[in-house]
């Protein structure tokens, strides 16, 4: 067993473990958010904007703290890849699961991307935004958010995080179901896409599906059915690459097929 594949496996094993914790209620989150909106802008200021597991170490992991990073192929969250992309920069040689990431996992090819815009807000069983955004925050350097969430707001599939570019053109998406699993990257957009596509109400279906859903879509993308991504490869394509993929994944399907749907 190579080391990529223990740590998808570790991965996986984690997710399993956090869908438990989550039906048990150890972490207070609900997983169909139903409060009405914040009339106020959300105060920010007293979470700083670090790496989950970061902000573990620090004692600083707070339930009502969202946390991510948003990722994009080569750094560049834009609709179109330049001619010649930048160089990777050197990842860390230990793999993910030594780093405590989230269960989902960007492509080795994805880095990640500072100032990039990114709004918390509410959807539909659609999964289509509703109202104005519950928060709004940057991107730092590292490409780490925070956002503290309002009395009455919990994680969970109608919770959505989404990283736009600077010109609005794209955007890519993922449901925050705990609140340490506010990572943004391809994959995660392919999934919302294809969830959509299908009728999945994201206002019915499980924390604990919706956790073993990206699971078996990062298994498929990573391990099963590789996707590698060339610096000419711009976000909308790596997207419906991935989409398109997870689209025959047998049991991603059967999956989706078990869920609630929309009329």
């Amino acid at each position: 067993m190579t080391i990529q594949t223990l740590a998808r496996s570790t991965s996986i094993l984690r997710a399993s473990l956090l869908a438990t914790s989550l039906l048990l209620g150890t972490t207070g989150c609900d997983a169909n958010p139903g409060a009405p909106e914040a009339s106020a802008p959300v105060d920010t200021s007293d979470c700083t904007p670090r790496a989950p597991n970061a902000a573990d170490q620090a004692g600083e992991a707070d339930p009502r703290v969202l946390r991510g990073v948003v990722h994009a192929p080569f750094g560049k969250l834009a609709a179109y890849q330049p001619a010649h992309a930048p160089a990777l920069p050197a990842r860390s040689p230990f793999p993910d699961w030594l780093v405590g990431t989230a269960e989902a996992a960007p492509l080795d090819t994805e880095r990640t991307v500072p100032e990039a815009t990114v709004h918390l807000y509410k959807i539909d069983a659609r999964g289509a935004r509703t109202g104005e955004n519950i928060a709004e925050t940057t991107s730092d350097y590292g490409g780490n958010w925070c956002i503290r969430l309002p009395e009455g707001v919990s994680p969970g599939p109608g919770l959505m995080v989404e990283a736009r570019a600077a010109d609005g053109a794209t955007r890519l998406r993922r449901s925050v179901v705990a609140p340490f699993a506010g990572d943004t990257f391809v994959g995660t957009e392919a999934l919302t896409r294809l969830l959509q596509a299908n009728n999945v109400d994201f206002l019915r279906i499980s924390t604990e599906t919706y956790i073993n859903m990206e699971s078996i879509a990062d298994t498929r993308m990573d391990l099963l059915d590789p996707v590698v991504l060339t610096p000419q490869t711009n976000v909308e394509d790596a997207v419906e690459q991935i989409r398109s993929r997870l689209a025959t994944d047998p049991r991603l399907l059967e999956k989706i097929e078990k869920t609630p749907k929309t009329k």
